[in-house]
């Protein structure tokens, strides 16, 4: 029997919905996590492309009343409890006169849009400029598009679109004429998507969008939980440079689009223009804070020039950080770094602190100097990022102002069932950004009086405590991690006169004095009142066992 099959609650990141992320263990809602995060964010996919969570953009998937989508007079909701392809009641018949139409106004962008449709009495429709026959099952279409019968009737069918208005409408016909008509009829539908891109991603449902978890695969065959601060994208167009908020001197914006880390064709080329001088673009003017410290990135890939090299104007420290695109290496010393993000892009970032002036201009330069360029040669940019803050975070797209991501918050797993006062273990795999502050998970009772906490403070120390009844039981100390920033393994035995902290493999520190808290029912990624302290990094596993486990059940556990 391995050590897991032991364990009461077992999250590895796998299952999400809007407010929740789902536990392996117990598979029913007790060892679900609430999540918060009242905005999008981004993360690098299974595919190893950025994309946007949730990445279903139609707010509202499977709520038709909602006022989002537009309705013709000649449409009217007639039910909202039909079965679905998935086999709820949360399918809805659209009733029709007078050729009516449903549909969503959306920006200009490529966009592959889908829905499930049934026939009721009316059985032909037209969709993003597609002719659908549903007694065929069949789709004719002027794009890329599909036709899915997934069963009890119900198709998906899905259109690849470049949207000027409003990829997503809908309208339904009594005949294969697809001509306008009085005759009544209605129709199913359920699970309306819209993504960037041309391909179908997985169907995922959707109210605001908001508070959805971040599963990250940078660099990792296997996901991990992506928990970050609030943070803002000063920079006023992240990739597209053709925009006069990008002042370009000596550098063209004409050359043709590559696929960028989003995997779509926007990774824009800029080229040094056949003139002597420096070449570089610069956004206009950000006001910044004295004394504050500043991460400036941009993905990058080289052309025919092969160097970038980053500044942050009046920023204070490095004038240049220069970027091989080529080997992935940098002159910045602790003032540089680079993250390769795959097909020859890198994540060029630079770190300042704004020491004599709050005005800051970011550059990107493809010559540094005063150097000829020819007009052709040139680099590749998307998603410049310019954020208040000690490192990076993930990429925040901008199209016109900034944008503010705001923090995540994952707590509220478990239930008194899954916790054991009198012993257990909780096991963490953690990797944490920064030393800064103090980054904490924690089991306790919803109060500070009872409670177990594993944590980072400031200078990477692991910190472990108990408290039961208001009073300290164990307080471990422990400075032995040389690398918070990497995935660490950690377990915590607490049962009564017999607590131990094993780290990778190592029993680090012991103590065989103290009680055990009472009341635990929640395990929480922040300090129990879900108020300061919140843990800021990647978990890759958090596991708990509601008994003592063996020396040599913790090994095994934490062995890297």
């Amino acid at each position: 029997m391995s050590v897991i099959s032991k364990a009461s609650l077992v999250q590895i990141p796998s299952g999400y919905g809007e407010d929740k992320l789902y536990s392996e263990v117990p598979n029913t809602a007790a060892g679900d996590f609430t999540f918060t995060r009242a905005s999008t964010g981004t993360r690098v996919n299974a595919d190893g492309y950025i994309e946007e969570v949730s990445w279903n953009l139609n707010t509202y998937s499977e709520d038709f009343t909602n006022i989002s989508y537009v309705k013709d007079s000649g449409i009217t909701i007639a039910s909202t409890n039909n079965v679905s392809p998935i086999g709820n009641n949360t399918a809805t018949q659209i009733d029709v006169t007078n050729s009516g139409r449903i549909y969503k106004n959306v920006t200009s962008a490529v966009y592959r849009t889908s829905v499930y449709l049934k026939a009721g009495t009316f059985a032909y429709f037209k969709f993003a400029n597609s002719q659908i026959d549903l007694n065929l099952g069949t789709i004719s279409s002027p794009y890329s598009s599909s036709i899915e019968d997934v069963g009890n009737d119900w198709y998906r069918i899905s259109v690849s679109y470049i949207a000027t208005i409003r990829p997503f409408q809908i309208q339904a016909y009594p005949d294969d004429t697809y001509s306008t008509h009085t005759t009544s009829g209605n129709y199913f539908v359920w699970g309306a998507m819209l993504n960037y891109g041309d391909t179908t991603k997985p169907y995922i449902k959707t109210t605001d969008r908001l508070d959805i978890p971040r599963l990250d695969y940078l660099n990792d065959n296997c996901p991990t939980l992506l928990l970050e601060p609030q943070r803002t994208n000063t920079i006023l167009y992240d990739s597209d440079y053709t925009q006069t908020q990008w002042q370009k001197v000596n550098v063209l914006t004409t050359g043709t689009p590559i696929v960028s880390p989003s995997g779509l064709t926007d990774g824009q080329k800029l080229i040094s223009a056949n003139t002597f001088g420096q070449h570089y673009i610069r956004q206009t003017t950000y006001g910044g804070v004295v004394g504050q410290p500043y991460v400036y990135s941009v993905f990058a890939k080289a052309g025919e020039i092969t160097t970038l090299s980053l500044r942050l104007l009046n920023g204070g420290g490095p004038t240049f950080v220069n970027f091989d695109l080529t080997d992935g290496t940098h002159d910045g010393g602790a003032n540089g770094e680079m993250v390769g993000y795959g097909n020859g892009w890198y994540r060029c970032i630079s770190y300042h602190t704004s020491a004599t002036s709050t005005t800051l201009y970011p550059y990107i330069y493809t010559k540094t100097g005063n150097t000829q360029g020819d007009g052709v040669s040139g680099l590749y940019a998307w998603g410049a990022q310019l954020e208040q803050g000690s490192y990076p975070t993930s990429y925040i797209p901008t199209s016109g102002t900034s944008v503010t991501r705001l923090g995540d918050v994952c707590n509220d797993g478990g239930d008194a069932t899954i916790f054991n006062d009198a012993e257990g273990v909780l096991f963490v795999e953690v990797a944490v950004f920064t030393s800064v502050g103090e980054k904490v998970i924690n089991l306790s009772d919803g109060g500070n009086s009872n409670r177990i906490q594993i944590g980072y403070n400031t200078n990477n120390r692991l910190d472990v405590n108990v408290r039961s009844g208001g009073s300290y039981q164990v307080i471990f100390n422990y400075t032995g991690v040389t690398n918070p920033n990497s995935f660490n393994k950690i377990a915590f035995k607490y049962k009564e006169n017999d607590f131990a902290l094993w780290v990778n493999g190592v029993e680090v520190l012991t103590d065989t004095s103290g009680i055990t808290p009472n009341g635990l029912d929640r395990l929480n990624l922040s300090a129990p009142n879900a108020i300061s302290q919140f843990f800021y990094g990647k978990c890759k596993q958090l596991i708990y066992f509601n008994e003592a486990l063996t020396d040599t059940e913790l090994e095994t556990l934490t062995t890297i």
